[in-house]
């Protein structure tokens, strides 16, 4: 696969993610808005806040490389290019992750208390963490033998 086709797929995947992104950050926006919101416990509301401000930060990680594209690049592709999509894209999902953990912290203290709704969220946490990051680690070595068998 060349060049152009390796960025306009990772470029398609941002775009994939971004909308995802988008609809929580619009189900983050609706909570505020909801008369429950008022009965949660201040430090709930500013977790809440604090988890809108992660879903941003996401969603200027994941604009960032078509904005680089065709601004900075001015719409030419090159290796740098291919490599801060997916260090931008890679860098996303941890403020993703850690914005979906406080809102499930959130839904759960208010069902089944504090203590709960600590370990559902870290657990959550936990998880994404590993299925994100430290699976891509530990299959990167066998990731990158495949690709040196194919160019050699």
């Amino acid at each position: 696969m060349n060049v152009e086709k390796k960025f306009k797929m990772a470029l398609d995947e941002t775009r994939l993610l971004m909308l995802g992104s988008q609809i929580f950050f619009g189900f983050q926006f609706n909570g505020i808005f909801q008369s429950a919101f008022d009965t949660l416990p201040e430090q709930a509301r500013w977790l809440d806040a604090a988890a809108l401000i992660l879903m941003t930060v996401t969603l200027g990680c994941l604009i960032a490389p078509s904005a680089r594209h065709r601004i900075a690049a001015g719409g030419q592709l090159d290796y740098g290019l291919s490599r801060s999509t997916t260090i931008f894209a890679g860098g996303a999902l941890l403020p993703f992750s850690l914005s979906l953990a406080i809102d499930i912290y959130i839904v759960a203290i208010r069902i089944f208390g504090e203590f709960i709704g600590l370990l559902l969220a870290a657990l959550f946490w936990v998880a994404a963490l590993i299925f994100w990051y430290g699976l891509e680690f530990l299959c990167r070595d066998q990731v990158l033998e495949n690709v040196s068998m194919t160019r050699g």
